[in-house]
């Protein structure tokens, strides 16, 4: 469940950078506000779920 919510988390990242390059819209940035503790968390849970599927990645779970 978990190894889910982190590949989902990860999709919606790269769409958001894609968002980003193509459109200069940020979607963290529109829902959260600029800079706001609620963007903080959201790209922190998103850091952590990179990490979390890198160490998937390398333990073959």
């Amino acid at each position: 469940m978990l190894t889910w919510i982190a590949l989902g988390l990860l999709l919606l990242s790269g769409l958001n950078r894609g968002f980003v390059g193509i459109f200069k819209v940020d979607l963290v940035e529109s829902l959260a506000g600029k800079a706001s503790p609620a963007g903080r968390v959201i790209n922190t849970l998103i850091g952590i779920a990179g990490i979390y599927t890198l160490w998937m990645l390398f333990t073959n779970r």
